[in-house]
């Protein structure tokens, strides 16, 4: 069965920083397959938004208002074990390794100054199963022919 050519896939960004929050909301509104369903700036409406609006991803900075980088992932791969996380960060990814974010419970991890193209790679990426970590010049999952 082929899926709805209007369905789109559903995504929530958590960043404290505004500018951030449209930027992204620009880059995915210039799709065809992707919709920003809710965007916040606090972890507790984060919490609040994943429950509401079940979204099929989640762009949230690692260093979101009101919580702790890997404790806030933590805490909602503990409510949606099965939804993926981009993190996406001012911080270099040496001071998060892929390492460490993959056992958080992140998918993936591109930095703010990524290109919109970068970022939409990563976002597609990951919302076919794979997994996205910038700094490691790789990727891991489930998309046949893919190639960094």
């Amino acid at each position: 069965m082929l899926p709805d050519k209007d369905w789109k896939s559903r995504i929530l960004i958590a960043d404290d920083q505004i500018i951030f929050r449209e930027r992204i909301k620009r880059i995915i509104s210039e799709t065809t397959d992707m919709t920003v369903i809710d965007d916040v700036s606090q972890k507790k409406d984060a919490l609040k938004a994943i429950n509401r609006e079940d979204p099929d991803l989640l762009i949230m900075d690692i260093a979101i208002q009101d919580g702790n980088g890997l404790e806030t992932l933590r805490e909602i791969k503990e409510i949606k074990p099965g939804m993926p996380i981009l993190i996406l960060s001012l911080y270099p990814e040496e001071q998060y390794p892929a390492n460490i974010l993959k056992e958080a419970g992140a998918t993936g991890y591109v930095a703010k100054e990524t290109a919109s193209s970068e970022l939409l790679q990563a976002v597609r990426h990951i919302l076919q199963g794979g997994m996205y970590f910038a700094a490691e010049k790789s990727v891991i999952g489930s998309g046949v022919g893919w190639h960094l």
